[in-house]
């Protein structure tokens, strides 16, 4: 197995944003060129669109574009341009940082295996993810094409921790019990919850240690951390309400969909804090060969949650035979 470094993307994107500072006019094929790199063509078919792109990077590296940037500073999409006015002024300090990751690849890469792979069945992996640094926010992706924003290489540590944290998500995917392209429209977004319960709270053991609980440099934003630590210790009251949520689902219920959708607003961080919650009580419990074996298994979670309860010395809630019912259904349906 090897990771394929790629910076294309963020070579592409310094190019370009020089060619902006100098006043200078992009083509479409000079932002197909762009786009087409790994990483952002990742981005692309996945979350973002090119406008977005195109319109956020003209307005911050162009100077004749200050007086609609002022507005757009007012806009949903201020927290990106505030970003991207960092890099602007620190651009030479990203550029350095990149170089010096791609100086000591192998030994980076080694231990990004060695990372990712530690929460996961110790089977044989054949495919070669590619890491691509870019600009886009600051955070990562685990799609086919592992993203990562080059902020993170201001620490190697940082660095290391997010795209472990990437390379699991895209190794235990290729391994799920289940085909996402199978789900029925109705049950997506549950399963997507539980899914996300469960591979983020995994994922977080290998990084938010070192970001959130410890001391290492990271561009997530204090308010991030601040709610992500608030959210773990409301956990149990979440996990609560998930279950009630889920056990109103154990009949046919004419309002499925909006208990869905409630579930999903339920679930705070896209699943980050309470799954990690959920996965620390795991460990602590001594059930990690059992997290490690069932890893791409979603359902099985929750019955394992309700174990490592049962072990633990404090009051902790768990979930109900109805919410577990609902949860055995959906396993039934749909795993491989």
């Amino acid at each position: 197995m090897k990771l394929l470094l790629d910076i294309s993307g963020f070579e592409k994107f310094i190019e370009l944003t020089n060619k902006l500072e100098e006043n200078k006019n992009l083509s479409n094929k000079d932002w197909n060129l762009l786009f087409s790199t790994p990483g952002y063509n990742a981005l692309i078919e996945s979350e973002y669109n090119k406008d977005f792109f195109v319109k956020s990077f003209t307005l911050v590296f162009d100077s004749t574009k200050s007086e609609s940037l002022e507005q757009e500073l007012e806009t949903s999409i201020s927290r990106y341009l505030k970003y991207y006015l960092k890099v602007k002024e620190n651009k030479e300090e990203y550029q350095k940082n990149v170089n010096s990751i791609q100086e000591k690849w192998d030994k980076i890469e080694v231990n990004i295996i060695t990372r990712s792979l530690s929460l996961l069945p110790n089977i044989e992996y054949l495919s070669d993810p590619t890491i691509s640094i870019v600009i886009f926010d600051t955070d990562a992706r685990g799609y086919e094409t592992v993203v990562i924003d080059a902020a993170f290489a201001e620490n190697l540590e940082s660095f290391v921790s997010m795209v472990s944290h990437e390379v699991f998500h895209f190794f235990r995917n290729k391994h799920l019990c289940y085909n996402k392209e199978d789900v029925e429209e109705s049950d997506k977004d549950l399963i997507w919850g539980l899914n996300q319960l469960h591979s983020e709270g995994i994922a977080d053991q290998i990084d938010k240690d070192y970001f959130i609980y410890g001391k290492t440099k990271t561009p997530f934003p204090q308010g991030y951390i601040n709610l992500f630590k608030k959210s773990v210790r409301d956990a149990p009251e979440t996990i609560k309400k998930i279950d009630k949520l889920i056990s109103q689902l154990s009949e046919d219920h004419s309002k499925r969909k909006e208990i869905i959708d409630e579930l999903r607003r339920t679930i705070p961080l896209a699943g980050h804090p309470t799954g990690y919650y959920m996965t620390t009580l795991i460990i602590k419990n001594g059930l990690v060969e059992k997290l490690i074996k069932d890893a791409s298994n979603p359902f099985s979670f929750f019955r394992l949650f309700n174990e490592a309860v049962q072990k633990d010395r404090e009051e902790i809630p768990s979930f109900s035979d109805d919410c577990l019912k609902v949860i055995q259904k959906l396993e039934d349906k749909y795993k491989k």
